[in-house]
């Protein structure tokens, strides 16, 4: 069957190896018994030209598996797609084996990492709650936007993307920092939220923003146009975190920086100083966040703790 043929085998392996991890901790002799069929006598059989041709891919195939060794971790970075194809093609691998495999292995690639954050997301309802303490009077002073501004450099003519802009609350400050000649890209994967934030820039007058409906993979910018992503109390609640890092990087200009402004992973960071929301609703605490972003095309610039007890600003750069 096509579904399980070359362009899909193609399309996981290109995956696996842009998440760079490998999620099945076998050795090579391991991986290939378990999709290894031994094969009719006359069809590989000892001697035969078609064993020899077998052998000789085995090795060149084994050779360069050995090469691809991921630095730092020990582990291997798996090319599927030539495995799959090896032993569909010499040892009639059954249409059974490679189905579970594939389906497994996507299972992996796939998975979401944010669901409990991202109960409260669920119905227009649940969102027109959240949406009256995002735009809260009270938020100026927990949130003290205009010393995050400073804090990230923002200067006039900078084209900058707030990712999760939610109901807009920091294009007000973002307009006013770049000027006329800068401009804002304000995305959301909400249309009420970004409803929202259209209705707060008309209201203000706001002339440099842009808006941008993204999906939980992609926040759809534009490539190379960026010279800052802000991603504001949102990083937790990014499903795929990897999808959406590729794609900012792709959107930042080079040397272009994503600063990530989040809760600490602890015990009163999120309201009441004995209160555990923020353990259960923040998926990472501070260094893993830094680990997972580094990973993924970025280096760390500086990591600072922005509001006491609460949250901590880090700033990358784009490699």
């Amino acid at each position: 069957m096509r579904m399980f043929g070359r362009s899909v085998v193609g399309h996981i392996s290109r995956q696996v190896n842009r998440q760079a991890e490998c999620a099945m901790p076998l050795s090579f002799p391991e991986a290939y018994q378990a999709f290894e069929k031994p094969l009719p006598r006359g069809h590989g059989s000892v001697g035969s030209v078609r064993d020899r041709s077998v052998i000789a891919r085995e090795r060149s195939f084994n050779h360069r598996l050995s090469q691809q060794r991921l630095q730092g971790c020990g582990k291997t970075k798996w090319h599927w797609a030539e495995c799959l194809s090896h032993t569909s093609r010499t040892c009639r691998l059954p249409f059974t084996i490679s189905a579970i495999s594939l389906i497994l292995l996507c299972s992996t690639l796939q998975a979401q990492v944010a669901v409990e954050a991202n109960t409260g997301y669920k119905t227009p309802e649940a969102r027109a709650t959240i949406a009256k303490t995002l735009s809260s009077d009270e938020r100026d002073s927990r949130q003290r936007p205009k010393e995050l501004i400073a804090a990230l450099g923002v200067k006039p003519g900078m084209h900058v993307a707030d990712i999760g802009t939610g109901v807009g609350y920091m294009l007000p400050f973002f307009s006013e920092a770049v000027g006329n000649k800068g401009h804002i890209v304000a995305e959301d994967i909400f249309p009420d939220f970004l409803a929202k934030a259209k209705q707060l820039t008309a209201s203000k007058g706001l002339k440099n923003v842009e808006f941008i409906q993204g999906t939980d993979k992609n926040p759809s910018l534009k490539q190379n146009s960026l010279d800052l992503a802000l991603v504001l109390d949102v990083y937790h609640h990014f499903d795929y975190p990897a999808a959406m890092l590729a794609a900012i990087r792709a959107a930042l200009k080079n040397n272009g920086r994503l600063a990530i402004c989040e809760y600490y992973k602890r015990v009163g960071a999120m309201g009441d100083p004995t209160s555990d929301r923020a353990v259960k609703h923040i998926r990472l605490d501070e260094a893993d966040v830094i680990k997972e972003i580094e990973a993924n095309g970025f280096k760390l610039v500086k990591s600072d703790e922005f509001n006491p007890k609460s949250q901590y600003l880090a700033i990358f750069e784009k490699q």
